[in-house]
């Protein structure tokens, strides 16, 4: 696996907002209902890590220990749906509250992508069976599913819950999730497709975008991190593998997940007589 790959695979709900304490609990409770590294063997054979945020723990602004993880716990999810007073009182394997099922469109796209099908199969089969929460597959086509708002589904915020590709990069994208980042008529290709907003979020990320000293920035970058796992507005489920080959006799090549390119140092590429 790359040390810091190029883009993460998330799992997010939209209009998530951080004060309201039981929506938290319940995107907690997804979190410990999945298991990431069950679709991460199946999906990637085992080569990724499962993330705590939006940036590997081998990145050196990850914000450490006092990040959030959420371990691979259906009891802990469990409990944690009843405490948002999701019940199944009826024994029907669905929770409940009150004539409400805990049940959504879990969207992505595009239909005819295997790796996609296996993914929303497998998300949804376990998110039933670790903790009676119903999230039904359903794929759109990529135009619709990422056109800005207000149309796209993701950006337009039209959709329960959703899975998508998003970016990582050499900097933590906190920005990503910034308030002013929410598309709205005004912004309308902004990138915080879950509506997220916290204050001391942004305080922190607009920090580690903007600060001239390196340790500032890496302190503000890990606090960043450390509300933004305890928000959860959106689950990292993994990060996909950079791969490359080369001869034996090729020197000098070296696997930068960052560039865009394998052959970002052609430069310095040889190929021994």
């Amino acid at each position: 696996m790359a040390t810091l790959p190029r883009a993460a695979a998330q799992l997010a709900a939209a209009d998530g907002v951080a004060r309201a304490v039981v929506v938290a609990g319940v995107r907690q409770a997804v979190a410990h209902c999945l298991d990431r590294q069950a679709l991460i063997n199946d999906l990637l054979n085992g080569l990724s890590e499962v993330p705590a945020v939006y940036v590997p723990s081998e990145h050196p602004a990850f914000g450490g220990e006092a990040v959030a993880r959420y371990a691979f716990d259906p009891a802990q999810g469990q409990s944690l749906l009843e405490q948002a007073g999701w019940l199944d009182a009826d024994n029907d394997g669905v929770r409940e509250r009150g004539q409400r099922r805990l049940a959504v469109d879990l969207v992505s796209g595009p239909a005819e992508s295997e790796f996609r099908q296996a993914l929303l199969n497998g998300i949804s089969e376990q998110l039933l069976a670790n903790c009676g929460f119903e999230a039904g597959p359903v794929f759109e086509n990529t135009e619709d599913l990422y056109d800005i708002w207000p149309g796209g589904v993701f950006f337009g915020r039209r959709f329960d819950l959703g899975a998508f590709p998003w970016r990582t990069g050499s900097a933590p994208p906190c920005d990503l999730y910034l308030t002013s980042a929410i598309p709205t008529d005004q912004n309308p290709g902004g990138t915080n497709n879950t509506g997220y907003s916290n204050p001391e979020f942004d305080a922190a990320c607009q920090i580690a975008l903007t600060a001239l000293d390196a340790d500032a920035r890496r302190a503000a970058h890990a606090q960043a991190q450390v509300i933004f796992a305890a928000d959860l507005p959106s689950l990292p489920l993994f990060f996909r593998p950079k791969l490359a080959a080369a001869l034996p006799e090729v020197s000098g090549f070296r696997l930068d997940p960052t560039a865009g390119s394998v052959l970002w140092n052609v430069e310095a590429l040889d190929r021994a007589p």
